[in-house]
């Protein structure tokens, strides 16, 4: 890459990427000239492997191709803010994300599995909606993944966002500095990073009161059921040595961190079965409020109205989706030191 300052190697970052995005253009090679084809995804990260899934009528020019050459080219681009600049418009420009890859296609033909892509797509497209498919339903479309064998990711941003930050300016610095140095206001002794009404960030600066002597099962729990975000987080983390635990809803994590001692629990709103706030209620029943951190992609409301809920019952530290990873590792090292 020739603008080296711009390329993302980190796979929790790239993943982050893929997860903002909805639409992949495939490039593929028909008789000898490109053809590129825009699709809606899903995907899954598994033990370092990335796949993505991807759906189709049983015939036409695409299935064609990939069925004679199943080599591909792909990207996903999420785009940000643009920047014009009127007296020189060689300075305007526009800030995004992108993901870009060479990968190899294999049909699936085998139901269960069909069913299993399926579930990836929808959960990916829907924001982690659940959904069921029967044969009936699969039998009538070509479903198809991509192996990923090579990936590389790219942003353009503005100078000094909290993305732009490198984590190890945050070692040895008390939070509330770093929170700071990003532009947090302080309110009602919370220090609030809002970047738009969308991505919300906060932390109380009071320092963690966990024990020291306590032996832990896992670092972290991740209770949440959107099966996407599990999978991106879990792997996130993963990758920097934590050891994580997931649950895919309120009455799993419950049962869960009864029985086991976490040093961290991340948990979401809106669930079904059990929500994250009675999650938080009986964390604080239990004296481990100050072991909790709460995330939230909105609903009927805004993510910011749901974390302010949480801040109600003690919780220290929320973040909205799409989580930014690098201030989630900050708040973890500060957790966990």
């Amino acid at each position: 890459m020739r603008k080296t300052d711009r390329e993302i190697t980190d796979i929790c970052e790239i993943l982050a990427i893929i997860k903002k995005g909805k639409i992949c253009h495939i490039a593929i090679v028909d008789n000898g000239k490109p053809y590129v084809v825009p699709m809606s995804y899903g995907f899954g990260y598994e033990k370092g492997f990335l796949t993505f899934y991807f759906h189709s009528p049983k015939e036409g020019r695409k299935i064609d191709v990939l069925r004679k050459n199943p080599d591909v080219s792909f990207d996903i681009c999420v785009e940000k803010e643009i920047v014009i600049d009127r007296e020189n418009a060689c300075r305007s420009g526009r800030f995004y994300e992108s993901v870009i890859g060479f990968g190899h296609v294999e049909f699936i033909e085998d139901i269960p599995a069909k069913c299993k892509a399926l579930t990836y797509l929808m959960s990916h497209q829907s924001n982690g909606q659940s959904f069921e498919f029967d044969e009936n339903a699969t039998s009538s479309v070509c479903v198809f993944k991509i192996i990923v064998h090579e990936l590389t990711g790219k942003r353009k941003a503005p100078q000094k966002t909290i993305e732009s930050l490198p984590i190890k300016t945050t070692i040895g610095k008390p939070l509330k500095d770093i929170f700071l140095e990003k532009g947090a206001k302080f309110e009602n002794g919370y220090f609030i990073i809002e970047k738009d009404d969308h991505n919300i960030i906060f932390a109380s600066p009071n320092k963690q009161n966990i024990p020291d002597d306590i032996l832990y099962n896992k670092d972290i729990l991740i209770i949440d059921d959107d099966s996407q975000f599990l999978l991106m987080l879990k792997a996130a983390l993963e990758i920097k040595g934590y050891t994580v635990e997931t649950a895919q809803n309120g009455k799993i994590g419950k049962k869960l961190f009864s029985k086991n001692e976490y040093k961290v629990i991340i948990t979401d709103d809106i669930m079904p079965e059990s929500d994250g706030f009675e999650v938080t209620l009986e964390l604080s029943k239990m004296g481990k409020i100050d072991r909790v951190i709460a995330v939230s992609g909105g609903g009927r409301t805004a993510p910011k109205d749901y974390l302010e809920t949480f801040k109600h019952f003690g919780v220290r530290y929320g973040f909205s989706k799409p989580i930014d990873l690098q201030m989630l590792r900050t708040v973890l090292q500060h957790m966990l030191s």
